[in-house]
């Protein structure tokens, strides 16, 4: 245990031990936000918890995609199953205990229905040159972002061309790990442009304890954005994603052993396609008009519990429109309101246990949010939005923040949000489904602080409770889902970041959550998924030519589910470690204006863990993460 003690107490030392100028953190305490109101503010005087991952970040971390990215966030948990490869739609990612959360890129929502796990694929994007920042909003916001904003929000912003500029990369590592890439931009007058491709490839890997897993990964990316200007103060924009993948695997360790499934192979494909319009009336007000349409393929062979290998696929398309508007009446008087509409369309769905197509549903949505400041110190939100899906019907949802700048270090804030969660495509038109579901709705409640005592060290808490009535579950008697239960959530997040000098930043984050449902008889029953307790912690160092950055993820106390799976007489959902310590370490080297060399070493103790398991054939029946595993590549920009 105290090889993973280490960088804890390097860390304590030395947010509780050290100095530094004072000019160390400023960008820490000016960082621009949008995610918490959809203006313009300081991170530090949002009143929300929101985390950001910066351009800077990326490179410096040498994160491989965006789960990795944002699994590094505090109180941000992401479900991998093994390594990834072949369940691109089943990773998860969850945000104060809920993975029913909506994506957003450039403030144009990317949700869509292809998966009966997640709402986005997070594998989607994997060249992250294109990436400015990325903003993770912790707590519930329908108001603001509509359904599915249960657990929170994830805001991609990409990079506008300021110059012309070329980057070419690559990488190869352990498992079989090859990734290529490009990215380009540059403009000439009032037109600009931005393209990035990408390809990746990956083979079988071995966990912590040296079992292998049969696992093969080909995928490819190319995104292009162009921007013209139509007048002094639009914009008109055009932005088009294509990412495609060819997959093998077998499944879990316990089946591969045992020869329960022979390799399966996966073919997706996602094409994204976003027109938007940007009209800056003033310098305190402007609008977004888009019109966005995502069309998703997945072809393949499914597995049930025998030998036996089905075809299955799924075929959707989503497309719809939004309008956002944004004014600031005056310094102290903010408002953002909208439309938006969205048409999902199942064209054709194969998997296990049912098939059916030609399904669809629209909704519609209207939201205003009103922000006053009083004298300096107190604010007050107010929000709404009314929702309508075609099948599922309509619902209000209020919000009220209260903020309260204590003084010019410290800031409070204090919130009651609704939220709405309609049910997924799967829920409504599979064999199990019920078109006479009701949306999932509730409350979530807030209590935040954020303490700079000094230019070089930022501390930040946040409490949070959510309620909620009608949760959508599966009904075994009559085998079909209905809204069944009641759900109560509750948790805390801390978080400590402190600049030591121009070289060396520390942070610090813990994060406890407890999930508790109740069903229709009234029984009481607490999921053992979530931890007792989970630690992330990061060192970097940085100089003119050279980066290093270390940083741990403790977990405790998971234990699992223990729930009963009737068909096998077994129970499944058991992790077969219930605390682990995982390090990573990332270093960049420049060695001229151009060129960089870079190393990232994941898993450097060879911890044996896993984030998700099925457990339907026992103790071992689960996806190992990747042990040990490094990765060495160059990146050349002109």
């Amino acid at each position: 245990m105290f090889k993973y003690l280490i960088l804890i107490s390097i860390n304590l030392l030395i947010l509780t031990g050290l100095s530094s100028p004072a000019a160390a953190a400023e960008a820490e305490l000016g960082e621009v936000v949008v995610t918490a109101s959809r203006i313009d503010e300081r991170a530090f005087d949002a009143k929300a918890d929101v985390r950001v991952i910066t351009a800077e970040d990326i490179e410096e971390n040498r994160f491989a995609d965006l789960a990795e990215a944002l699994s590094s966030l505090n109180g941000v948990t992401v479900d991998t199953y093994g390594n990834g490869v072949g369940y691109e739609n089943m990773q998860t990612l969850e945000i104060n205990g809920s993975s029913q959360i909506v994506v957003v890129i450039d403030g144009i929502r990317a949700n869509t229905s292809t998966s009966m796990f997640n709402v986005f694929n997070f594998q989607s994007m994997p060249n992250l040159d294109s990436i400015e920042r990325i903003e993770v909003l912790n707590g519930s916001a329908s108001t603001l972002y509509g359904a599915d904003a249960k657990g929170g929000v994830v805001n991609i912003i990409t990079k506008a061309p300021e110059k012309n500029v070329f980057k070419f990369g690559a990488e190869n590592g352990t498992f079989g790990f090859q990734d290529y890439r490009l990215y380009a931009a540059g403009g000439d007058g009032d037109l600009s442009w931005r393209l990035s491709a990408n390809k990746r490839r990956s083979s079988d890997y071995k966990d912590g304890n040296g079992n292998r897993y049969i696992s093969d990964g080909d995928a490819e990316n190319i995104s292009a954005k162009f921007w013209k200007k139509t007048s002094g103060r639009s914009t008109l924009s055009l932005a088009f994603d294509n990412y495609e993948s060819d997959t093998v695997h077998t499944g879990t360790y316990f089946r591969q052993q045992h020869g329960m499934r022979p390799p399966a192979s996966f073919y997706e494909k996602q094409q994204r396609l976003i027109l938007a319009y940007r009209t800056q009336f003033s310098e305190e007000s402007d609008n977004l008009l888009s019109l966005y349409r995502i069309r998703s393929t997945f072809n393949g062979q499914n597995f049930s519990t025998t030998e036996d290998m089905i075809d299955g696929k799924a075929d959707t398309t989503t497309w719809g429109f939004s309008d956002h508007y944004r004014l600031k009446w005056h310094e102290k008087h903010r408002l953002a309101a909208g439309v938006e509409y969205s048409h999902e369309t199942i064209d054709d769905w194969a998997d296990l246990f049912f098939t059916y197509s030609d399904e669809s549903y629209y909704h519609y949505s209207l939201y205003a949010e009103d922000n006053w400041d009083f004298d300096g110190r107190y604010s007050l939100t107010l929000g709404a939005r009314y929702y309508r899906h075609s099948i599922a019907g309509g619902r209000l949802s209020p919000s009220v923040t209260l903020g309260l700048a204590a003084d010019e270090k410290t800031n409070l804030y204090l919130s009651a949000k609704d939220y709405f969660v309609p049910p997924s495509q799967y829920q409504l038109f599979s064999g199990y489904g019920n078109k006479d579901l009701s949306p999932e709705s509730g409350q979530t409640y807030e209590f935040g602080v954020k303490h700079a005592p000094d230019n070089d060290t930022v501390i930040d808490a946040n409490l949070f409770y959510r309620r909620g009535k009608n949760t959508i579950s599966y009904n075994k008697e009559i085998k079909k889902y209905e809204n069944l239960d009641r759900e109560k959530v509750w948790g805390f997040r801390a978080n400590v970041t402190r600049q030591l000098d121009e070289h060396f930043k520390a942070t610090l984050g813990y994060a406890w959550i407890r999930y508790k449902n109740v069903d229709a008889e009234g029984e009481e029953s607490y999921s053992s998924n979530y931890p007792n307790g989970e630690i992330k912690v990061g060192l970097n160092y940085k100089n003119r030519d050279l980066t290093v950055v270390l940083f741990g993820r403790g977990v405790m106390g998971r234990e699992g589910s223990r729930q009963y799976a009737s068909r096998t007489n077994l129970f499944y959902g058991t992790y077969p470690v219930s605390s682990f310590w995982v390090v990573d370490m990332a270093v960049n080297y420049k060695t001229s204006e151009h060129l960089t060399f870079y190393l990232k070493i994941n898993n450097i103790f060879d911890e044996f863990y896993c984030d998700d398991v099925t457990g339907v054939y026992g103790h071992e029946d689960i996806y190992g993460a990747p042990g040990r595993n490094f990765r060495v590549g160059f990146t050349y920009e002109f």
